[in-house]
């Protein structure tokens, strides 16, 4: 892409880092977090690609890094928190799955499913 004059940008970086959650790339997703922050893209002013990166280490089990981007990012953004919401439910984390969907401002029908399908997985 870069080779044929294309330049990247928040659209590219969100489709790609789906790709990267999708197919549980970890390695790729971690160069493409890399590339994010060297091109100085600011992380809270765009909670798709912000929460992209979480939704990359989250579906890759790191959910040490998922949380340190998580916690970096200043603004509310619901979707990084159901991202950590998935994930340490996936990985059936449910007190650390509460503690972020307790932190929700705002708690919509669509997270209250997810949560509650997680949590009856583990009964």
């Amino acid at each position: 892409m870069e080779r044929n004059g294309f330049r990247w940008n928040a659209h590219t970086f969100t489709s790609v880092l789906n790709a990267c959650s999708t197919l549980k790339c970890l390695k790729l997703g971690k160069e493409l977090h890399a590339k994010i922050l060297k091109q100085m893209i600011n992380l809270n002013s765009n909670p798709l690609v912000s929460s992209g990166i979480v939704d990359v280490y989250c579906k890759c089990g790191n959910m040490k890094y998922a949380e340190l981007i998580h916690s970096r990012i200043c603004v509310d953004n619901m979707f990084s928190t159901t991202s950590m919401i998935v994930g340490y439910s996936s990985q059936q984390n449910m007190s650390q799955a509460r503690r972020m969907f307790d932190s929700l401002k705002s708690k919509n029908s669509v997270v209250c499913v997810v949560f509650g399908l997680f949590k009856l997985q583990l009964l």
